[in-house]
């Protein structure tokens, strides 16, 4: 009984670092296919909003009217660029936290209510 309890526990074990493998193994490609989408998104997004005519200065009349537009929309077009750009920082920030994290767990170092190392500078002081 011990023995086929012991060899039933290797074949989990041998089963969960298998499949632990596969998963890091796949992890770049899931955070490239994830990179892509978020892009995707936010390009479709930015070329909604840009189609939108609430988004273009509507200050534009008369004979200046084409001028005006074009001028407006360029700008409009530049605080989306930035906008978009604060965005995608924001989100690689979020994805070099979540990789920080996850090193983390990996490593050992996460303790039930977090870091060890934040914990153990609590009880410390």
């Amino acid at each position: 009984m011990v023995t086929v309890a012991s060899r039933r526990a290797a074949e989990v074990a041998l089963d969960c670092a298998s499949q632990m493998g596969i998963a890091i193994a796949e992890q770049p490609r899931r955070m490239k296919e994830f990179q892509d989408e978020v892009q995707a998104v936010a390009e479709r997004e930015l070329q909604s909003s840009s189609r939108q005519p609430g988004l273009l200065a509507s200050s534009s009349s008369g004979s200046s009217r084409s001028s005006s537009s074009s001028s407006s929309t360029s700008s409009s077009s530049a605080a989306a660029n930035k906008d978009l750009e604060a965005i995608v920082d924001e989100l690689r920030a979020d994805i070099a936290a979540s990789r920080a994290l996850l090193q983390q767990i990996k490593t050992g170092d996460m303790g039930p209510l977090g870091p060890t190392t934040s914990s153990s500078k609590r009880s410390g002081a």
